[in-house]
C-alpha cells in the first residue's frame, strides 16, 4: 500500500507498507528515510542538520499517521462502519460456497481486499461498485473451487 501527501513544510511525503511483509519505508521528497525501528524513522532538518524523530502509527482500520516533532500528520482515513459492512459482504459470499478452512481463508482475503480498496476510494458510488465486483469474483472464484473440491473428492472415492 502506497500513501502519498503533500505537506507545506516538508513537500512530498511518501509512505509505503509491504503487502506481505507489513515493512514501512517513507520518503520526504523524494528522500527516503533512515529506518530506526519498526515504526520509526530519522529524518535530517535541511536547515539545521539535527536529527528528527519521525513515527507511523496506526493499521488499516483506524488509518495512518505520522508523528514529527509534536505535530500529526494524517496519511489516510480511518475505515468508516459502511466500509467494514461493505467489506463483509464478499466474504459471506465466499463462505456459502465453501466452508472450513478453505473458505475461511478465501473469505478472509476478500474481506480485507475490499475494506483496502474502499478505504483508498473518496465516493461511496465507487465503494459500493467495488464490493459488488468483488462478490461476483468471490461467488465464481468459491464456485469453480468448490467444483474441484467435489470433482477431486469423487475421484479418490471420498464422497
Amino acid at each position: 500500500m502506497k500513501l502519498i501527501k503533500e505537506h507545506p513544510i516538508y513537500k512530498t511525503i511518501c509512505l509505503t507498507q509491504g503487502d506481505f511483509s507489513g515493512k514501512f519505508t517513507l520518503s520526504f521528497d523524494g528522500v527516503e528515510l533512515k529506518k530506526t525501528g519498526k515504526v520509526t524513522f530519522e529524518y535530517i532538518d535541511p536547515e539545521s542538520g539535527t536529527p528528527i524523530n519521525v513515527t507511523v502509527s496506526g493499521n488499516v482500520f483506524k488509518g495512518f499517521c505520522l508523528v514529527v516533532k509534536s505535530e500529526i500528520i494524517l496519511m489516510s482515513p480511518s475505515a468508516k462502519w459502511y466500509d467494514i459492512a461493505l467489506a463483509v459482504v464478499p466474504a459471506l459470499t465466499c463462505l456459502l460456497f465453501i466452508r472450513g478452512a478453505v473458505g475461511g481463508a478465501l473469505a478472509g482475503g476478500m474481506a480485507m481486499l475490499a475494506l483496502i480498496l474502499n478505504i483508498q476510494r473518496p465516493t461511496v458510488k465507487q465503494k459500493v461498485l467495488i464490493s459488488l465486483i468483488l462478490t461476483a469474483a468471490g461467488a465464481v472464484i468459491s464456485f469453480i473451487l468448490a467444483l474441484v473440491i467435489g470433482i477431486l473428492f469423487a475421484s479418490l472415492g471420498l464422497v
